[in-house]
């Protein structure tokens, strides 16, 4: 009793761990696709091209941070037993968060520019990232009001709940993506790369090497 629920604690924890690859520099490698370890869609050429890296990482670390605070924050044991513990958690994850969320709206002009031949941002991604953005700041910037000047506890957790709501959308976003998308667009473009361009599957990445045809745009 206590603990983190697994419906939320053991998806962030997997998370965290998988997007820690990107601080690994065969992430960044453009010779062959790697299953799980490559970024998708080539994106990590469209961050080499912009030279967004130090962004990148701020963003991919501040994000495992932000997690990790809502897990300990979502602990009713260390809640209770350990209440400083929760009060610092707080400020890490607000902190943690900001970083994360504002190095995100820096790499804006790279969302889904690895699926374009021409490194293009996608308009939608885009519009995603301004609409959750606010979201959260918002949502963040108005729990931290209630507390700070109303001491409204109520309010504010109420408050701070959706604002790690929001922080956890690309974690439901890409368990969809790895469950129904991501596995049906493997196999097609793979297919595509054997029957059409002649290429070996384990060299398809997610396109032909040497073509510029892409599954989605």
């Amino acid at each position: 009793a206590g603990q983190p629920q697994p419906l939320l604690g053991e998806p962030l924890l997997v998370f965290c761990v998988f997007a820690a690859r990107i601080f690994l520099p065969y992430a960044w490698q453009n010779e062959e696709f790697v299953p799980v370890l490559s970024p998708l869609y080539r994106q990590q050429e469209a961050w080499a091209a912009a030279h967004v890296h130090l962004w990148v990482f701020l963003h991919v670390g501040g994000g495992i941070a932000a997690f990790i605070a809502i897990l300990i924050q979502f602990d009713a044991s260390l809640r209770h037993n350990s209440p400083w513990l929760h009060r610092w958690s707080g400020r890490m994850y607000v902190v943690a968060g900001a970083l994360c969320v504002a190095s995100l709206l820096m790499l804006r002009n790279t969302s889904g520019a690895g699926s374009d031949p021409a490194h293009e941002p996608e308009l939608v991604m885009q519009l995603f990232i301004d609409v959750a953005s606010l979201a959260w700041f918002s949502s963040t910037a108005y729990a931290l009001y209630q507390v700070v000047f109303r001491r409204d506890f109520d309010c504010h957790r109420r408050w701070m709940t959706y604002s790690m709501s929001i922080m956890t959308v690309p974690l439901w976003q890409r368990l969809i993506s790895v469950m129904l998308l991501t596995p049906a667009g493997t196999y097609l473009r793979c297919g595509i790369a054997v029957l059409w361009f002649g290429e070996p599957p384990w060299s398809a990445r997610w396109g032909a090497p040497g073509s510029t045809w892409t599954l989605f745009t």
